[in-house]
């Protein structure tokens, strides 16, 4: 076999890997998207995951059709079919039976029972009887006198989820991304390179192969004691941001490192020979000339947060809170879709919306950062 044939033999598995890596990538998006897209909207970044459940009794209108208010038949973010309350005449007037206080029926939630009162007795009608719109219709035209209706808000949002999310992203970055910074700039610029240094090295990459999950059994177990001084529950998103703080520290110091080593010695020869010190070339020239490189040790950062569940469900837990703080349990993003998969009936649809949610903020943060590059760069120049 001549050196020709070789050449085109070895240019075709090139062409065949990149091929099959590129289909792979087609494929796990289009699934993605085909089973997310029609969940995909604004509602479900602004509500709320538990749904509210309210119980009411509406008077008996002297004026109005069909008691004030329309419904029509629909299907809940978990693709469970509803009866949806669409439009409320203004003059309807409704009593919260827990509370006694007058209130007005909201749209766009979903009627589960309805007791009415007819002329030859109460019968009841809504979704757990198994009632659609039409038939719901129907009985409703039988109505004489008060209604009582128990309703649910929609749920099924990731409001919750996106905010842990963010406020996860925020403290694990404050732990972690100083502290990496600072010790690849120590082993970079400032320690000798000798046996104990090289040690440290090896220790750190070492650490970026240990599985996240491990990670997550050192949180519970050591940082707890210290996060439960300022939370009063074992899981919180503070303990989840410590725990990821370590998880990080190994990508981030490597990727500065890489970052350092990239600035031509030539620019700390230069800035010494005029005078400077040590940490004068260190944070005036060499830092500011990396810049580059820690913007992608940021995006790095920020993507392995969002991408993270084993060690989170550990230590923030797999309960969706709606009204997260700090101090309390709550799901990321790639935790809520674990949890949406882990029941027995899963949320293929919800979970492949998520994901989409995911890619979407990857992608932005991706393209922020690019974009602030540039403006430094330009700056610079």
């Amino acid at each position: 076999m001549n050196r020709h044939i070789k050449d085109k033999i070895l240019k075709g598995i090139t062409v065949l890997a990149s091929s099959l890596s590129v289909l792979v990538f087609v494929f796990i998006l289009g699934f993605v998207l085909i089973k997310g897209k029609n969940n995909l909207s604004i509602e479900m970044l602004k509500s709320d995951y538990w749904s509210e459940n309210v119980l009411i009794k509406i008077k008996e209108p002297s004026n109005l059709d069909n008691y004030g208010f329309t419904f029509v038949d629909s299907f809940s973010l978990e693709n469970d079919r509803k009866i949806e309350i669409i439009e409320v005449d203004e003059r309807l007037e409704a009593t919260s039976i827990k509370s006694e206080a007058s209130m007005t029926l909201p749209t766009n939630v979903y009627i589960e029972s309805i007791k009415i009162n007819t002329e030859d007795g109460v019968i009841n009608g809504g979704t757990v009887y198994g009632d659609d719109a039409a038939s719901l219709q129907a009985k409703l035209a039988l109505a004489k006198g008060d209604l009582e209706i128990y309703y649910k808000t929609k749920g099924g949002g990731i409001y919750g989820s996106l905010k842990a999310t963010m406020i996860l992203i925020g403290f694990s970055l404050l732990f972690a991304f100083p502290i990496g910074v600072f010790a690849a700039i120590y082993f970079n610029e400032i320690a000798d390179n000798n046996r104990k240094t090289r040690f440290f090295r090896q220790l750190i990459d070492l650490l970026a192969g240990v599985p996240s999950i491990i990670f997550g059994l050192m949180g519970m177990v050591v940082l707890y004691p210290f996060v439960s001084v300022f939370t009063q529950n074992g899981q919180s998103i503070l303990l989840g941001s410590l725990t990821m703080a370590v998880v990080l520290l190994p990508t981030i110091i490597k990727t500065t490192q890489e970052a350092l080593i990239a600035v031509p010695d030539s620019y700390r020869q230069a800035s010494l020979s005029l005078g400077a010190s040590d940490a004068q070339t260190i944070f005036k020239v060499v830092l500011p000339s990396s810049i580059s490189g820690l913007l992608s040790s940021l995006i790095l950062s920020i993507s392995r947060i969002i991408a993270e569940s084993a060690a989170l469900i550990f230590t923030m837990g797999s309960f969706v809170n709606d009204a997260p703080t700090y101090s309390q349990s709550a799901t990321s993003l790639s935790v809520h879709i674990w949890s949406l998969l882990s029941h027995e009936n899963p949320n293929m649809e919800l979970a492949a919306s998520i994901a989409i949610i995911i890619l979407i903020l990857v992608l932005g943060l991706n393209l922020s950062v690019r974009f602030l590059e540039n403006i430094l760069t330009r700056r610079k120049v």
